[in-house]
């Protein structure tokens, strides 16, 4: 394998959709995240994409109390993880 760094990586995973189980590709590239999905449009033989990508923009959410204890819990590690260790 070459040095060069990695541009991103992806994983893959089954999603349940009303039509049943996809397998979806879950790509990573910097800071943004992709979903790749099987062309569902696709006809034998034809020369269109085999999976289609699509931004992956979801974000969970939170109530205020959840998204601050994490806030508090994140703090604490950082500051945990800058601290000079005594050996």
């Amino acid at each position: 394998m070459s040095n060069q760094q990695s541009a991103g990586a992806a994983w893959k995973k089954t999603v349940n959709t009303k039509n049943g189980p996809v397998e979806i590709l879950s790509i990573t590239i910097g800071d943004k995240r992709y979903s790749a999905w099987p062309n569902s449009y696709k006809k034998e033989g034809e020369k269109t994409p085999d999976y289609r990508l699509q931004e992956d923009n979801y974000e969970p959410k939170v109530s205020p109390e959840v998204a601050r204890e994490a806030a508090i819990n994140n703090q604490k590690l950082k500051t945990i993880q800058n601290e000079d260790l005594p050996f």
